[in-house]
């Protein structure tokens, strides 16, 4: 962490990296949030349209309980990423769980998981989801059209 700050020290005009970096760390350690957002924002500043900047601004107001701001942030990062990202699909399914919408959360963890199978957390999600959506939308409902 703190050569991210000396990085920051030394050339605060071309730190973006480190701003997201320390911003991004804070955030998901669910600290300094205050400080995290006005480093992102900094990233951002410099690169609006980096998906990795915009997953961090978007797990930045996840952890504030913005969750409506939180998802637009976290799809815009999906959509302008090269390449999915397993980090931002699982941060798209934190994020619809706290919005009460457990299908489109398994739906996004599927998809990171699929990215990356080794992630026993994601597959933790992905039962838990599982059995909770089973009790609440039996497989055999018909939907209502």
């Amino acid at each position: 962490m703190d050569l991210f700050k000396q990085s920051i020290a030394i050339d605060p005009d071309n730190a973006a990296e480190s701003y997201n970096y320390l911003g991004y760390l804070w955030a998901d350690q669910n600290t300094h949030l205050e400080e995290a957002e006005e480093y992102i924002k900094r990233a951002l500043g410099a690169d609006p349209d980096n998906g990795a900047y915009l997953d961090s601004f978007g797990w930045l107001h996840y952890r504030q309980g913005k969750y409506e701001q939180a998802i637009a942030e976290l799809l815009n990062a999906a959509r302008v990423l090269k390449e999915d990202d397993p980090t931002v699909f699982e941060h798209i399914g934190d994020t619809y769980t706290a919005m009460n919408q457990e299908a489109k959360a398994l739906e996004y963890w599927q998809k990171a998981l699929a990215l990356d199978p080794t992630n026993k957390g994601l597959a933790t999600k992905i039962a838990q989801a599982k059995s909770g959506v089973s009790k609440t939308e039996p497989a055999s409902a018909t939907p209502i059209k």
